[in-house]
């Protein structure tokens, strides 16, 4: 790259221009961890695509604190925690930076502190570079293989808040940034992202049969029903945990061929040692009626 007043530079190119592309403009930056990035502007004539998505192509995206997110498929994401896996070397670095002339306030920063804030900042860069490359690579996968990607629209700075305890591990997973990749990737190829309110009940829709629940604080644990399972008998469950109701199962039965059937059983228990009894008594007896009656 010729700069002004500069001349010829050696870069690592990261994309080779075509020859018909017009340069406007180049802005040149420098990282924490002291190296410099150029930034060029182009001009060209984009052409149109004409690809047009196919809305039966559709997967839905929940996220997990563990996996990154949960498809409607039952297949998970990542499960990198990269800042989980160079937290101790991190800590070595910062400990280190912390002992030297400079680390106090007020104190004149010697040279060694600023060499080794520069090792601090490149541990830290090192983990945004691997977390950026898994989640480029997640994406464009989820873009180029499906046409219509339904997610929840949610609030993840207060997902990650001091209350929950688990925000190191949110902001590890980089969830936010994922969508964002996917929104830009999706509209590049003429595909679509749905953002679904966090508000619409979808954990009070049976994921078998479509019923909806209007009772509050029951809530339906939705696990995905493959082919297989489709072509004799599904079964999902619900928890309910209200200050009544100790107990709420909701058992969903699909027999194959026919309109699929719910129906709640609701239990009230006072003592709390009754509680693990009632729950495997229920479920058992649910299970052998199940059987019996079809």
């Amino acid at each position: 790259v010729k700069l002004p007043k500069i001349g010829k530079v050696k870069v690592v190119i990261h994309r080779v221009p075509n020859a018909d592309w017009i340069i406007k403009s180049a802005t040149i930056s420098q990282d924490s961890d002291g190296k410099y990035y150029v930034s060029v502007l182009f001009e060209y004539d984009e052409t149109a695509s004409t690809y047009v998505a196919d809305t039966t192509n559709v997967i839905g995206l929940d996220y997990a604190s563990d996996g990154l997110y949960v498809d409607s498929d039952g297949n998970k994401g990542s499960n990198h925690k990269y800042y989980r896996d160079g937290h101790k070397k991190l800590a070595k670095a910062q400990r280190k930076l912390s002992k030297m002339q400079g680390s106090r306030k007020g104190e004149t920063k010697s040279n060694n502190w600023y060499k080794q804030l520069r090792k601090v900042n490149k541990i830290h860069k090192h983990i945004a570079n691997q977390r950026l490359d898994n989640l480029h690579k997640i994406s464009t996968k989820i873009a180029n293989s499906v046409d219509v990607v339904c997610v929840e629209n949610l609030n993840m700075r207060a997902i990650s808040n001091k209350g929950f305890g688990n925000g190191k591990a949110t902001l590890d997973n980089g969830y936010g940034l994922f969508l964002n990749m996917l929104e830009y990737k999706l509209a590049d190829r003429n595909k679509y992202l749905v953002k679904v309110d966090k508000w619409f009940p979808s954990t009070k829709l049976c994921n078998v049969c479509g019923y909806h629940n209007n009772d509050n604080g029951t809530y339906f644990f939705k696990p995905s029903i493959s082919s297989a399972d489709m072509s004799n008998t599904s079964q999902s469950f619900a928890k309910v945990s209200s200050l009544g109701n100790f107990l709420v199962v909701l058992y969903c039965v699909i027999i194959s061929g026919e309109t699929p059937t719910c129906f709640a059983i609701s239990t009230v228990v006072s003592p709390l040692y009754f509680i693990s009894l009632l729950n495997l008594s229920l479920i058992l007896s649910i299970i052998l009626f199940s059987n019996t009656y079809y």
